[in-house]
């Protein structure tokens, strides 16, 4: 399967712009299949009366009455938001937040720390008759001593031979559904691996185990959510970033200011050398009068990309622009910026000033240069004015 194209979206606040990109691939394939294999397994192939999808059970996880038929034991925590929370993700029509990151990252944990407790869907508890022990004439047993505790699924063996033997000898209707796969029930704590386990916490990627053409193992689930939610979880770590972030630089009112600008690294450094030294001006400065050069330094700033900014960088620009309850690096930055607010950056590196009663600004110190005598031009007198004395 040909890889996902990285999803993007733009984001923007007070005037500047920034495209977050996500390569959500990591993670979409393995989920799409997991929703997939969940939404094709229903009733009967669980071994369940409801005509719900395993995919149905797992959204409603939470919910005694549908997530757990065959038992009236509460839930500690749910699944239910997971669906939602990971389509809202490659949905993607608002930027991902610091919030969105939070709670897949805590949905991630409470299922990681549900796995092998009582919660654990592997270990609810079933008291089903020995079957061997029932009396055939009149389907009693000791509750006491004719039963035993299975966990992960009420459909074994002894129970489904148990409601036939009743429907034979009281009237009815024998069981429609058969007795699940035994490795969906065990008499052990934290080894059962029933249909709503699988969907949270499978992960052999596999769905039979074969051996000599003899289907040993059912599962349904090759990967679960809990492996889906680690892959999304690094997913939101290291693949999403702002390839380019367009800063407005404003005179007045909400959005990025000319001293903010000047906190980012990248923007000092650049303005440095446009400005340089009074003995050593730089290209934004007339070498001549020492005059800011600020038409052709605002062109060219506006023109100008930083790339690869870094990590420190990347911090600057999302608190000054109000990006930072957004995640990902910011990898490059451009400016929106007027003449007026290139002149403030030069006189914010502390080179410049502004000209007295004027909007000008100019590097004091700037040695103008000698002028150049000129040599007086040799007149040549004429043979008659020679003679003339």
């Amino acid at each position: 399967m040909a890889k996902e194209k990285k999803a993007n979206v733009g984001v923007s606040i007070d005037g500047s712009q920034g495209t977050q990109t996500f390569d959500s691939s990591k993670f979409k394939e393995a989920y799409e299949e997991w929703k997939d294999q969940c939404s094709s397994v229903s009733g009967e192939q669980m071994g369940i009366t409801s005509d719900k999808t395993l995919l149905d059970l797992v959204a409603a996880h939470g919910d005694t009455q549908v997530a757990r038929p065959y038992t009236d034991d509460p839930l500690d925590d749910g699944a239910g938001n997971v669906v939602e929370l990971l389509d809202a993700l490659l949905d993607l029509t608002d930027g991902i937040t610091e919030e969105d990151k939070k709670n897949v990252t805590k949905v991630y944990t409470k299922l990681k720390n549900m796995q092998n407790t009582e919660a654990d869907p592997r270990n609810i508890v079933f008291t089903v008759p020995i079957f061997r022990k029932v009396n055939r004439k009149n389907a009693d047993y000791d509750e006491e001593t004719d039963t035993k505790e299975v966990y992960g699924h009420y459909r074994t063996t002894d129970y489904v031979k148990y409601r036939n033997l009743k429907a034979k000898l009281f009237g009815g209707k024998e069981e429609s559904i058969k007795a699940v796969s035994s490795d969906w029930y065990n008499t052990s704590k934290n080894t059962a691996e029933p249909p709503m386990w699988q969907a949270l916490f499978a992960g052999d990627g596999t769905l039979y185990e074969v051996k000599k053409s003899i289907i040993l193992k059912q599962q349904l689930v090759s990967n679960g959510l809990v492996y889906i939610l680690s892959e999304t979880v690094k997913a939101l770590e290291e693949d999403v970033s702002f390839e380019h972030l367009k800063l407005k630089i404003v005179d007045s009112g909400k959005g990025v200011t000319a001293p903010e600008l000047m906190t980012i690294d990248a923007i000092k450094e650049y303005m440095a050398e446009c400005v340089g030294t009074p003995q050593a001006p730089g290209w934004g400065i007339n070498k001549t009068t020492g005059m800011f050069r600020d038409t052709h330094v605002n062109n060219r700033l506006k023109a100008f990309t930083f790339i690869d900014i870094g990590v420190k960088d990347s911090k600057t620009v999302k608190r000054v622009a109000d990006y930072d309850k957004f995640i990902g690096e910011v990898k490059g930055i451009s400016v929106n910026i007027s003449r007026r607010q290139t002149k403030n950056l030069a006189i914010l590196t502390g080179k410049c000033k502004r000209t007295p009663g004027k909007e000008t600004v100019f590097m004091p110190g700037v040695a103008k240069p000698k002028p150049v005598e000129k040599k007086k031009k040799e007149v040549k007198k004429s043979w008659k004015s020679v003679l003339a004395w």
